[in-house]
Order: C-alpha cells, then structure tokens, then sequence
C-alpha cells in the first residue's frame, strides 16, 4: 500500500530593506552624494541626479530601494531632470560657466548630449517631447544675466529667446504652465513670463532682494489659475497665471514647492526643514523630517506617493498619503493586551482600517506600524509615535498601490505581530 507523505511547506516572510521610519516620511537607504534633483514617471521608475566633481544620474525600477548609475559627466554639475514622456527625459548641468543639456529616448538607460554652450543651466521643462526650455546664466565677468532657451523639435537646435544685458540674476527654476504661458524664476527677486511660448518675455518680479528658488503650477488640475514660488524668506503665490505675485506666508529658507492638488502642499529647505500645507497655503505646518542637511527637490507622482532628495545623499520617501496619518482614538481605557486587528474591510480597494491595542506598560509605548508588499519591500509608514495606552484606528488609503497580497506589522516594545491583507482593484 503506498503511502501518500504530507510536508508542511513554510512560507517565510522576509523583510529585508533598511528603511528608517519617518513618520508619514522615511528615509530610504542615502546615496554617496549631494542630490539635486528627483523625478518619476511612475510608482517605480523615478531618477535622481548629483552635484559633485563626480556628478552622474541615478535610476530606480523599485520605488527608490535600489539605484544604479546611467551617466556620469565628471565636474559639470547635475541640477535638474525631468521627463517630458515615460521615456523621452532631460537633464540640465552648470557648473564653471559651462553647461549641457542631455537627452534619453530609451527611458534613462543611455543619455546623449543635446546642447551645450559656456552657460549654466539649472533647470528645464517640456510642454510634450519636441518643445520644451533650459534656464540660467551666462557670466559676464563678474555679472550674472538671465538666460533662456527654447526647442522646438526634440532637442536638435536651441534658440535664444531671452538673454537681457542687464538685471544681472540667475534663473533657477522655469515652469511651462500651458501652450502659451511660460514663467522663469531666480536670484533678485526676478519672475519673468511669456505669454506667447517664449517669444517675448515680461519681468513681474513682485520685488527685489528676494532669492527665488522654485516655480510651481500643478498642471494636472483642470483650469487651475494658481502658481507658486518659494524664495530665501516666503512663499509667494500668484491666482492669475503668474501675472501677479503677493506673499502667501513667511517661512524662510525654502528651495523648492510642491502641490499634490487645490489643498495640499509641501514645501522643503534647508537644514532639513518641511511644511505642509491643507487649506491651500493659508496655514502651514512644520513637519519634523529628522534631517539635518538641505533638502533640495521633492516630487510626488500621485497623491499618494512622493520622493524628497538633498544633500548627504538623503533620500525621503511618502507612500502613505499627502500629509501625516491621523491615528484615530477609539478607547483611552487601557487594555489587558497588546493585541493587534484583522484589517477590515478584506480584501479592499482602495482603503482599509487598522486596529490595534496597547496596554498600561508604565510609560507611553514606542508604536510602530508599517505595510510590506510580497516581496518584504516596506511599502508604508502607518504610526511612528508614542502612544499612551488606549484603543486606536487607522486607515491605510493604497490607491497607488497595485493589487496584491500585503502585510502589516506592529512593533510595540518587545511585542511584535504580523496580518495578511488583500488589495483587489
């Protein structure tokens, strides 16, 4: 008679990715060098560039875990990469008066030359893949003056459509809001916009000694009239197009601006500073990111998920939502035990809720709970955070996130336990 064997198989669920936990920010493992810029076509492809006498682009196809290098260009800084289509990228450098413009057709595997003049650039935008721009300066002995210019088929040939020999200034950040209108921000306080796609310029500079660092329009809100600008010492709004500028708040030293729609922002600077936003810029709130050096760009592909990247390498990853989780209390009585809930409902699509408790222990408990994919990738932040003992909920909105088995651990002290839960979309 045969005998039929019956062996247990052991699924061993791994979690392998260092990630330092940041509340609704973590920080992902840092590259070696000064980050100047980040961009995403999607959830997992993104692109990184550094400043640095061995200055290259970085590429991701996991979210940020893991980088490899695409392009090095030695000394020429790296200051801006952006991408006009999923594969079709740009990438401006400056550095000792000499700048270049790179291109990739092939999704930032290989990036070829485009153009390049004794200039700086320091940033670019693209209106599809043939039309875009690249600001900065061109060094006049000791002078600095405005500089900007234009393609209009794919990067074959760039024309000057604005270079002033006076209003000495460096153009840091230029924004192409729609088929017509283009502004260009900078040093002294300058904001020049085309209202014709380039072909003449108006300088609307809300006033001088004032360093501008970022332009911002969220092109993807139908009908939206709203730009932003952030500077050494305020953020400066305009509800019209650009045509008019008037401070919004005074936070100082920002470099860069973010909306995720009409409500939301965040806003990044030096030494480590963030705020956000909820009621369209009316009030802002600092955000304790537990970094210390500039954080230098920040960009959110949806909603849900955004990239911040600086100096040191730093590299700060949001995939739970806009703004930090709230953590609803359900109970402040305390219970007999740790204890941790099925998530309901599961499966889900796109949010679900999690329970949990925590017990007297004598002092508020150190409370973290996070979300892992399949493959033991952590893919969310949930709490950070001490908690008093009580009964607490909180909801986990995966809309950026693709169908799949997840899993959600607590770490309370010495108490740990791990659920299952089901995306279905």
């Amino acid at each position: 008679m045969n005998k039929i064997i019956i062996v247990p198989i052991i699924v061993l669920f791994c979690i392998s990715q260092k990630i330092y936990p940041q509340g609704s920010w973590y920080m992902l493992s840092p590259l070696t060098d000064h980050l100047t810029s980040v961009f995403f076509v999607d959830s997992l492809t993104g692109f990184t560039c550094t400043s640095s006498n061995e200055s290259a682009i970085w590429k991701t196809i996991n979210g940020g875990a893991n980088w490899t290098t695409k392009s090095s260009q030695g000394s020429t800084h790296f200051n801006s990469i952006k991408f006009s289509s999923n594969n079709t990228g740009w990438a401006a450098l400056g550095g000792g008066a000499f700048g270049k413009v790179l291109k990739t057709t092939d999704a930032g595997e290989t990036w070829n030359q485009s153009f390049a003049e004794l200039r700086d650039f320091y940033d670019c935008d693209f209106l599809n893949d043939l039309t875009g721009f690249v600001c900065g300066s061109r060094n006049a002995s000791i002078l600095y003056f405005p500089y900007i210019r234009r393609t209009t088929n794919g990067g074959d040939s760039w024309v000057n459509v604005f270079e002033p020999n006076s209003g000495e200034s460096k153009l840091r950040s230029i924004s192409i809001l729609n088929n017509n209108i283009v502004i260009a921000v900078g040093d002294a306080g300058y904001i020049f916009r085309s209202s014709n796609l380039g072909e003449n310029w108006v300088n609307v500079s809300p006033g001088p000694n004032v360093n501008f660092t970022k332009i911002f329009y969220l092109k993807s809100l139908i009908n939206n009239q709203t730009c932003w600008a952030v500077n050494n010492t305020s953020i400066y709004i305009s509800t019209n197009l650009g045509a008019n500028w008037v401070i919004k708040s005074n936070i100082q030293n920002l470099q860069s601006i973010e909306f995720l729609n009409q409500q939301t922002g965040w806003a990044i600077g030096r030494l480590g500073v963030m705020y956000y936003t909820t009621n369209e810029g009316l009030n802002w709130i600092s955000y304790n990111s537990n970094v210390s050096t500039d954080l230098l760009s920040i960009y959110f592909v949806s909603p849900n998920l955004g990239w911040v990247v600086g100096k040191n390498g730093k590299i700060l990853k949001n995939s739970t939502g806009s703004i930090p989780i709230g953590i609803n209390t359900i109970s402040s009585e305390a219970p007999t035990q740790f204890s941790l809930s099925q998530n309901y409902p599961n499966p889900f699509n796109p949010a679900t809720k999690i329970k949990f408790q925590i017990p007297q222990t004598g002092s508020a408990a150190e409370t973290f709970l996070s979300v892992y994919d399949i493959l033991g990738r952590q893919v969310a932040v949930l709490v950070n955070q001490q908690l008093q003992p009580g009964t607490y909920e909180v909801d986990w909105d995966a809309s950026a996130f693709m169908s799949g088995v997840y899993f959600y651990v607590i770490t309370l002290g010495s108490f740990k336990e791990t659920r299952k839960m089901v995306l279905i979309k």
